[in-house]
């Protein structure tokens, strides 16, 4: 154990697409990014790009690496459909075959990206269970599963679980990277993340900090994951009133987003929402407006427009709106996000404890 040849392509904790966690809404809060999990490429991946089959048609491999490229493009309904079909031919391999894991983590990360955390759970737990098993337990697939785990536990806010299970595997990261991989780094912003929800400012602000450096010295200045940090450093300054510190780390993390993602990203759209707040408790309501309606309309033409980080974004537009004297509007807003809120809480229930 605790090896394999050319792993799958996995939706790594790591690699995800680091939504926020601020606003836990965006991952998960139309706020602070956290380093979710994203997917991994198997063996057949070397052997360069597959053509584009009907879906009963696809091996596991190229409904993998089809659902991972939908993921990372924030294509999110056609990732659960090909990740789905991936799981469902996964479950026909031994039980002993890491691939089970890598489907279960793949659809478990894009779980938690779009907010079914009941879902995802049981998923990482299965993943994580193969691969201890399989591969062993000091294996990048299970600090990639731990990190994913994590990840959902701070979505619900449940912050005792989830720092030592971030702690586990920034270990793991740690023994079998070195301290300067950009695995570290994510795992660095996640605890951030927690120690900031905590009220530990200092704290926070040191991840961050050594997640941002560690991730320029690996991508250079203008990497995905540099954009990540840089939103989430200005994200904690702003909530400290520093806006002087925070304005021109969003600007830097926006041009980065466009230049990397694309105008039309999830990524892109939360960092948008963040300026905005700055803005408004600067006064700036024309600028932080016309960032909110940018970000707003990525949210629905990429999530759908019944994603719960759309209601996260209508009720900060809403209040905005009301800033500006513009009630009815705001009101307008307001009920959409409702609707959308009590949509999602219809079909996925909270389970009773």
């Amino acid at each position: 154990m605790g090896s394999r040849e050319a792993p799958a392509r996995v939706l790594a904790p790591e690699g995800w697409l680091s939504l926020p966690l601020r606003s836990l809404g965006l991952a998960f809060l139309i706020g602070v990014a956290v380093a979710v999990p994203l997917p991994s490429r198997s063996a057949e991946k070397k052997h360069g790009p597959m053509a584009r089959r009907p879906l009963p048609a696809r091996s596991w491999q190229q409904l993998t690496d089809a659902g991972v490229d939908a993921y990372e493009a924030g294509q999110f309904a056609e990732a659960a459909r090909l990740l789905k079909a991936a799981v469902q031919q996964a479950e026909s391999f031994g039980t002993n075959d890491p691939r089970r894991g890598d489907s279960y983590r793949n659809l478990a990360s894009l779980y938690t990206a779009e907010h079914k955390l009941a879902l995802a759970e049981p998923l990482f737990v299965r993943a994580l269970a193969i691969y201890r098993k399989t591969v062993g337990p000091e294996h990048l697939d299970v600090a990639r599963t731990f990190n994913g785990l994590a990840t959902l536990y701070s979505f619900q806010k449940q912050w005792d679980r989830a720092e030592p299970v971030y702690r586990q595997a920034l270990g793991l990261y740690q023994k079998l990277r070195g301290p300067e991989h950009a695995d570290v780094a994510r795992v660095l912003n996640n605890l951030a993340t927690v120690a900031d929800a905590r009220g530990k400012t200092e704290e926070a602000e040191q991840y961050y900090r050594r997640a941002l450096q560690v991730y320029e010295e690996v991508e250079g200045a203008e990497g995905r994951d540099v954009a990540t940090s840089l939103n989430n450093l200005a994200e904690l300054f702003r909530t400290q009133g520093k806006y002087a510190e925070a304005e021109p780390l969003y600007q830097r993390a926006v041009r980065i987003w466009e230049k990397v993602v694309g105008p039309k990203h999830p990524s892109l759209a939360m960092t948008l929402s963040n300026l905005s707040l700055l803005y408004q408790a600067k006064g700036k309501y024309a600028e932080a407006e016309s960032l909110l309606k940018r970000s707003l309309l990525i949210q629905e033409q990429v999530m759908g427009r019944d994603h719960p980080d759309v209601a996260l974004t209508l009720e900060s537009y809403a209040g905005l709106l009301v800033k500006m004297g513009r009630g009815p509007e705001a009101a307008r807003l307001t009920a959409r996000a409702h609707s959308i809120r009590g949509s999602q809480t219809r079909q996925h229930p909270v389970p009773r404890r």
